[in-house]
């Protein structure tokens, strides 16, 4: 987090024990779907594919478990996304390098295995990266692989749904064979559409510290740059910001306060979920007031609160999706 320019620590601690010098591979998701990013950590290589998952609230174990067979020693590499679509963050794994590209995806509701596949050629040992994200927008999150150390810089992107392939590209020099990081980014810049993922890749060991962005249609590069010294051949590691749950949730803040008499405004807005997104308002207004769609994932409370009208509104506000899946807030308007 950073506050007035300044990087500010909110937690540290060992994810494993203290005299492992593997390192850690980290990702963030609502595993416990309470509305805060949990810390999924996987040890890196030379410890076992042991997956640990921290509450973001208070720390926490919500999960420990090995993605794979305890006795491998590569590591594991994770992910969330909410692959089921019940407003839980799934848990992706990748065996690292020694390991084939197997990608697990355990439930983040109760540790079930929900998918179970090679994302490349089983003999391919270098293991394998991956993030998610909802790239075909219907409302499941999606996973994105990565060959690691040893493979060409391969992408594939599958489906959430049936695991059907919906992109397949090589992010750098085809004969380039550091592999390639993968990670999703939320263009949260553009708030009419924060649900749509940009894919974020890192070339491999072997290469330069070379950045992409690519478009969420994957059509467009939108950035290209290189996170060090362009002479730098350690490769770069790319990461995800926490994934919008499948699952519709609102965003915005659940209360506002208007003046008699003066212009006011508030924005609610959602996030997640699949096609456009539908507000609806129960509850009375002050006379004055209007709540108005202004956009297909953001409604607007606006107008000047006429005299006498000063008190406290107890309103609800439900955002639907596009496949009728809805998020109720309890809303406070306050008239001073």
């Amino acid at each position: 987090m950073f506050k007035h320019g300044v990087a500010e620590l909110l937690a540290s601690f060992y994810a494993y024990s203290p005299s492992f010098t593997g390192g850690v591979f980290v990702a963030a998701g609502d595993v416990d779907g309470d509305g805060r990013a949990d810390i999924i950590t996987g040890a890196g290589a030379g410890g076992g594919p042991h997956v640990n998952v921290f509450s973001g609230k208070d720390l926490s174990v919500l999960a420990s478990f090995y993605a794979y067979n305890p006795a491998f020693t590569g590591g594991v590499h994770v992910a969330a996304g909410d692959i089921n679509g019940d407003g839980h963050a799934d848990i992706i794994t990748g065996a690292g390098p020694g390991g084939g590209p197997h990608v697990n995806v355990f439930s983040g509701k109760d540790l079930s295995v929900l998918a179970n596949f090679f994302a490349y050629a089983p003999v391919f040992n270098g293991g394998v990266f991956v993030a998610s994200g909802d790239f075909d927008a219907d409302g499941l999150a999606d996973i994105v692989t990565g060959a690691g150390p040893g493979g060409g810089p391969h992408v594939r992107i599958l489906s959430g749904a049936n695991l059907s392939q919906l992109a397949s590209f090589y992010a750098y020099d085809p004969a380039f064979t550091g592999g390639v990081s993968v990670g999703v980014w939320y263009n949260w810049f553009f708030p009419e559409r924060p649900d749509r993922p940009q894919l974020i890749t890192g070339a491999g060991p072997g290469g330069g510290p070379h950045v992409q962005i690519f478009s969420p249609d994957l059509k467009y590069l939108n950035h290209s740059f290189y996170a060090f010294v362009p002479s730098f051949t350690g490769g770069v590691f790319v990461a995800s910001l926490p994934g919008i749950s499948a699952a519709i949730r609102i965003r915005s803040v659940a209360n506002a306060t208007f003046t008699v008499g003066a212009p006011g405004t508030f924005q609610a807005t959602a996030a997640g979920g699949a096609g456009s997104v539908t507000f609806t308002e129960r509850g009375a207004l002050p006379p004055g007031v209007t709540f108005t769609q202004v956009a297909e994932n953001a409604a607007l409370l606006a107008g000047t609160p006429g005299a006498g009208t000063a008190g406290i509104y107890s309103l609800s506000v439900t955002a639907t999706d596009g496949n009728g899946r809805s998020d109720t807030q309890d809303f406070t308007l306050v008239v001073r």
